[in-house]
């Protein structure tokens, strides 16, 4: 097997810990919602204007643990495969 091929799950993750710690977007553009909508007890009205801050979530210390250290590692299980993790927002939400 190529060896590339072997060290693809840590490149994927190399990229992925890039994407997170280098906030790309840290306040993408805003987003309009499309209708009513419910989440966690709390209602979003149609037309509201939604902003996200990819920072806060990036850097959040109760997930992330050490969220100022370059660690790839991160997103490898012990198997040794890369593992995604949907708290990366790369460049904002659809």
């Amino acid at each position: 097997m190529n060896f590339f091929l072997l060290r693809m799950p840590y490149f994927q993750a190399f990229v992925l810990e890039t994407h997170r710690l280098g906030n790309i977007v840290p306040n993408p553009i805003p987003r309009t919602c499309p209708k009513d909508w419910r989440i966690r007890g709390y209602t979003i009205p149609k037309g509201s204007i939604i902003f996200s801050n990819h920072y806060s979530v990036h850097m959040d210390k109760h997930y992330w643990g050490d969220p100022e250290v370059f660690r790839p590692d991160r997103f490898i299980n012990d198997k040794g495969e890369f593992v995604l993790d949907k708290r990366v927002c790369h460049f904002g939400f659809g």
